[in-house]
């Protein structure tokens, strides 16, 4: 790079920023210097902006050997991290400014190691591929010299750059001085082909799947009028899609380059020369610059006849150093340039190789050997789409035509001689796919058991209280999304996120996936749909429907709980004029005030762990204000205004409107204090970047601020105070985990949480000074009272999280419950008007069949209303 002119433009992302060739190496070399002269290994987020690219490069101008893993995803960060014991980090959170681990001492490198890829990217796997500096120059200068590349090409980076793919188009760019177009868009996003087209992209890259979505896109009038070529890659594209896209980029004056890799050879072993591509495109090519090939039989004898099957194995300066399972191999020489890809093979008498079958695309069945790839060949020959999977002992054909089942089931017969036993013909939708865009084989055959073997049956019958609950046999990850999301989870590069996720469906999601995968990452929400359903795949990810259910899956039961303490409250009524109108002496009203330190304090506790869940993003603060301010202000008055209407129509009460919006109108006013709690949590997360300290520090502003200030009226600011602590703490919960899997801590918990009862006990049976337990009104409290209700609200929240079992019924009045909250006032007066006029005065069944009904019709409403958008976002913020 130090050889490129240093005006010449290096990268363009996302955001427009623009880096040249100069300084780049600059900045680069900066934080080199920053990491230190001493070899370190570099934990390393992927990217696609010019902040990763420098944080890149640094690690190759200064010789530290990095470990790439996905942006944004915690799982792989935390296998790697633990696996290998990296002593610097450079992630997206702090900017890739190196973060130093002093606790750790710098292990043995060995002086060749530069890069490190794990061999299941999207998962973390702790088994990586140890990738020499002359392994990476090596590649790149073979991708060059086959692409014909220059420093006038602009290539685009639209795929991950912990994936070898992408990272080999930096690669090959960064040597021949061309121009790196960052962006982490879609091919199907219109934003995409503006983005190319404003920057003169003269290539872009795509797995199969990407060709399929390309297939939507009117490729010609999209593309920019600078496109020069195309390029192919991670996995066998079908050949009536090769043929499609070739005959395409004929037609426009650009090539299709069809090639062949694993991250084993840094990417690309083998190219399909474009001018014969037509002719041959089921065919993965010739090897790259500096490589060959060659076909070995099953006695490892070379094989030199052509259209002879046999294991493909290449040979080159850049098969890989070797594997890494721990620190300890990163010291270890490279081993051999010769690779035995796994794949089956033949040569054509043209020279060019074509993959026949993967070495372990074979099952047994009586003994015989079954090929599966040659199982999928004869059923498309007899014009049958299909993919074949399975077991010893039992085959296994996946179709998307419902009325192929018995033409397929024949040529089964009739071609393999199996019995029905022995092969199952499933049908399905579409076929699923991994993170990589290739057919998800692992989860297909998943459950799969050889005749004679009986499959236990997991869906017993689900009760109120349960453990977790197993997953349905044909449940998808895409199920779970598309009954939250609808069609918007079709795109499977999307996340909880990015679909508009909240958090009143946050934990209802989880506890989905939960039945899918047994590790569910703490990060799951910034998770792609394809790299869920990887990680569901995976054989030790099959959730074992006895294990412990862990208390953050039981958020929603906690939740639902608060809910209906809290309907309760104002079923009965905070005073004998209201509600119920029950004296102040009666047992209800007395076991309701006993429950004034666990309503809105556990409702704010879990508030603040969901923001945890789903909090601001660096440079998306205004995003994050307006997307809190549509799902709780926008309800919010409207709400007010039809309280308002009716109030005025059933007695003609005027309200000063101004009035009811600063000072909150009736129970409205919680909603405007975590309004404010979002906004100032959201600006202290940027500033100080989600560090504990700033926990500590707010909550100890809070209790200040709670003696300071002696007013309720405008926006409730004492009140505000009052609850931040709560919020801060289920914070803190969840970004300090492990204390919820502390048997010291639930000890604690429970002893604070029933000697904080005893406390209020005593003061409400008249051992204690007198105070009122009915509401918490911060004016009228004293500092010890602030502090039993804090204590009390947050250990009670975390004694609930671990002894409470989790409940469906509450799990879901919880996925209502901002629903719940809104109307139930309005519920409850319905209600008790017609209890009144059907002369039910028992109040065993006024209250509790109040409370019922009170919490059923507004679940009502939300579903009436939920199939009209533009009316459900008024009436429930979603």
């Amino acid at each position: 790079m130090q050889h490129h002119p240093i005006d010449a433009i290096a990268a363009i992302d996302d955001s427009g920023s623009v880096i040249n060739y100069g300084e780049l190496v600059s900045r680069a070399s900066a934080l080199a210097h920053d990491i230190g002269e001493q070899r370190r290994l570099i934990l390393l987020e992927g990217g696609q902006t010019i902040d990763w690219l420098v944080a890149y490069v640094a690690c190759l101008i200064g010789r530290h050997p990095c470990l790439i893993f996905p942006a944004g995803n915690i799982h792989p960060q935390q296998v790697l991290d633990e696996t290998f014991l990296p002593s610097v980090w450079l992630t997206s959170r702090d900017a890739y400014r190196a973060v130093h681990r002093n606790d750790r001492e710098p292990i043995s490198l060995h002086e060749d190691l530069a890069v490190l890829l794990s061999t299941s990217g999207s998962t973390g796997s702790a088994k990586c591929v140890r990738l020499s500096q002359q392994n990476i120059t090596a590649n790149a200068a073979a991708i060059a010299e086959y692409l014909g590349l220059s420093s006038k090409d602009h290539g685009v980076v639209n795929l991950p750059t912990h994936y070898s793919y992408g990272l080999s188009i930096v690669n090959s760019h960064l040597y021949t001085g061309g121009r790196l177009l960052l962006t982490s868009r879609s091919v199907s996003e219109p934003a995409f082909w503006d983005f190319c087209t404003e920057h003169s992209a003269t290539s872009f890259a795509g797995v199969p799947h990407i060709y399929e979505l390309l297939q939507r896109v009117d490729l010609a009038a999209r593309a920019p009028k600078t496109l020069r070529y195309f390029t192919q890659a991670g996995g066998r594209l079908k050949p009536e899609l090769v043929k499609h896209f070739e005959e395409i980029a004929r037609k426009n004056g650009w090539s299709l380059v069809v090639m062949y890799g694993q991250t084993e050879a840094t990417a690309r072993m083998a190219y399909m020369p474009s001018a014969q591509l037509r002719d041959h495109p089921d065919c993965i090519g010739i090897a790259v610059p500096g490589g060959r090939f060659s076909l070995v039989g099953d006695d490892d004898a070379v094989i030199s006849a052509d259209e002879t099957d046999g294991e493909l194995i290449y040979e080159g300066p850049n098969v890989m150093m070797g594997y890494a399972l721990s620190p300890a191999d990163m010291a270890l020489p490279a081993g051999p340039a010769r690779l035995p890809t796994g794949d089956i093979a033949r040569r054509t008498a043209d020279g060019f190789y074509r993959i026949t079958g993967r070495k372990s695309r074979f099952v047994k069945i009586f003994g015989n050997r079954i090929g599966l790839d040659d199982v999928e060949h004869i059923l498309t020959q007899q014009g049958h789409d299909s993919i074949a999977t399975g077991i010893d002992d039992q085959l296994l054909i996946v179709t998307r035509d419902a009325d192929a089942s018995k033409a397929i089931e024949g040529i089964i017969r009739a071609e393999l001689k199996l019995p029905k036993e022995y092969f199952q013909i499933q049908l399905v939708d579409d076929y699923p796919r991994l993170a990589s865009g290739k057919t998800d084989y692992a989860s297909l055959k998943k459950g799969l058991q050889p005749p004679g073997v009986d499959l236990p049956n997991p869906s017993a019958k689900r009760r109120w209280f349960s453990r977790a609950q197993p997953a349905n046999k044909t449940e998808t990850v895409v199920d779970i999304y598309r009954s939250v999301f609808g069609e918007k989870a079709d795109d499977e590069g999307a996340n909880f996120r990015s679909l508009g996720g909240d958090s009143l469906n946050y934990v209802v999601t989880a506890l989905a996936l939960e039945r899918l995968i047994a590790k569910l990452p703490e990060e799951w929400d910034t998770l792609s749909i394809a790299t869920l359903t990887e990680m569901a795949s995976e054989p030790d990810n099959v959730p074992n429907v006895s294990y412990k259910t862990s208390p953050i899956m039981k958020i929603d039961t906690v939740r639902g709980l608060a809910c209906l303490l809290i309907v309760a409250f104002h079923f009965v009524g905070a005073s004998p004029k209201d509600g119920m109108r029950l004296p102040d002496n009666s047992i209800w009203r007395y076991v309701i005030d006993s429950t004034v330190m666990l309503r809105l304090p556990i409702f704010t506790v879990i508030a603040g762990y969901l923001y945890g869940a789903m909090p601001v993003v660096r440079g998306r603060y205004g995003e994050f204000l307006l997307r809190k301010a549509r799902q709780l202000l926008i309800p919010m008055l409207f709400v007010m205004f039809v309280y308002i209407a009716l109030r005025y129509m059933k007695d003609g009460r005027q309200e000063d409107i101004l009035w009811a919006i600063l000072g909150g109108y009736r129970h409205l006013w919680y909603l405007e204090i975590l309004f404010i709690m979002f906004v100032i949590v959201g600006v202290a997360d940027i500033v100080f970047k989600n560090k504990n300290f700033m926990l500590i520090a707010m909550t100890m502003m809070s209790v200040v601020l709670t003696t300071a200030i002696s007013t309720d009226d405008v926006f409730h600011f004492d009140s505000t105070f009052f609850l931040f602590p709560f919020f801060l703490f289920g914070l803190a919960l969840y970004r300090n985990q492990n204390l919820l899997k502390e048997p010291r801590v639930l000890i604690l918990a429970l002893l604070t949480t029933l000697g904080t009862l005893a406390f209020q006990q005593a003061s409400m049976l008249g051992y204690l000074p007198e105070i009122n337990w009915r509401i918490l009104r911060p004016s009228e409290m004293t500092p010890l009272v602030s502090l039993v209700a804090w204590l009390c609200g947050c250990a009670a929240t975390v004694a609930l999280l671990h002894m409470l079992p989790r409940i469906s019924l509450l799990e879901k009045i919880a996925a209502y419950s901002f629903t719940i909250y809104l109307w139930h006032p309005a519920a409850s007066d319905v209600v008790r008007k017609a209890f009144n006029i059907l002369s039910i005065k028992n109040d065993w069944i006024v209250l509790f069949g109040g409370v019922a009904i009170a919490v059923i019709i507004p679940i009502c409403m939300h579903i009436a209303v939920a199939r009209y958008p533009k009316i459900s976002w008024l009436v429930t913020g979603r």
